[in-house]
């Protein structure tokens, strides 16, 4: 059931991310490969286990040596004190962007609920 609730948030996300994209802002630098997403929003998971949508995040997407790297940034609950982290280890989900599914990402939540999502992909060479 967590799984599927955790699925469910994701597509929202993508929805969100689709629905909000004319609005977000993006910049491109011609000489380097990065794309920068700002406000779009994205789902991650809280301390406790729970996904939570944050709307207050900064999307990086970079493209290089065949890798792309999506990162989100969002303050979001975490009552532990302690750092916590996430990855497909622990959770068993993938991360689900644009630039389609992976297994390799991880989310870390410091004590003062600062979290970073950062998800991997191989990408084919151009």
């Amino acid at each position: 059931m967590r799984r599927l609730l955790f699925v469910i948030a994701l597509l929202a996300a993508l929805g969100t991310f689709v629905l909000l994209s004319a609005t977000g802002q993006v910049a491109r630098a011609d000489n380097n490969s990065a794309v920068v997403i700002d406000n779009i929003g994205c789902t991650m998971i809280d301390a406790s286990g729970a996904t939570t949508f944050s709307d207050s995040d900064h999307r990086v997407s970079t493209t290089k040596s065949g890798n792309a790297v999506t990162k989100c940034y969002a303050v979001i609950p975490n009552n532990t004190g302690k750092v916590v982290k996430w990855s497909f280890a622990n959770t068993g989900d993938p991360c689900i962007t644009l630039l389609g599914t992976t297994n390799t990402w991880q989310e870390v939540i410091d004590a003062f609920g600062n979290a970073t999502l950062s998800c991997t992909y191989k990408t084919a060479k151009t």
